[in-house]
């Protein structure tokens, strides 16, 4: 599996495009990163959906990690972890993203996705010898940074947001340059609507 960055301004359509990411035989675990995520939240969440039915009991982190490569390692499948709004990660959340990609290796792929400063704290981290952050740093094989939808994309997200009017999609493709903005010019179309 590979180690993706996926870096790109907020309104973009980071998430939208993640959560309609190809599920080509892949199990997917999305999480979004809380800024009252500590450690132990983000890899519970992430086995709470592995398992897809019981609670996690343990905060343990060498539990967590090890319960989480077991269940991925035992499985049939292939697994993309993806974990979102990665700007909101700490130090001391990622520290252990090295261990798991390590012990998930070959059967499981990991997207990092956030704004540009998420990189940027990396290599702050790294400057300022936090631990685990070159270790993390080396195991991610390449940093995308994403553009704004074209227009073939806008229409993708216009129809998956149940817009099908072509005059209206043309106007929100014309006005908009964002998922963000698209959202909003969407909704203000329904309230008007409803009005």
């Amino acid at each position: 599996g590979r180690v993706i960055g996926l870096m790109g301004e907020p309104g973009l359509g980071k998430t939208f495009c993640l959560r309609f990411a190809v599920d080509d035989g892949h199990k997917r675990v999305m999480v979004a990163i809380g800024k009252s995520f500590r450690p132990h939240h983000l890899y519970k969440e992430i086995l709470r959906q592995l398992l897809r039915t019981r609670p996690v009991k343990t905060d343990d982190m060498y539990e967590l990690i090890r319960e989480i490569a077991r269940v991925i390692n035992t499985s049939e499948s292939n697994h993309l972890i993806i974990v979102d709004e990665f700007g909101k990660a700490t130090s001391n959340m990622l520290e252990y993203f090295h261990e798991l990609i390590d012990l998930t290796k070959g059967k499981t792929g990991f997207i990092f996705s956030g704004p540009p400063y998420s990189k940027r704290n990396l290599e702050g981290w790294i400057e300022r010898d936090r631990k685990g952050m070159s270790e993390f740093t080396r195991r991610v094989d390449e940093w995308i940074e994403i553009e704004p939808p074209n227009d073939s994309e806008k229409i993708i997200y216009c129809k998956s947001m149940g817009l099908s009017s072509e005059k209206e999609i043309n106007s929100i493709i014309q006005s908009c340059t964002t998922c963000k903005e698209m959202e909003i010019e969407l909704e203000i179309d329904s309230l008007e609507t409803m009005s």
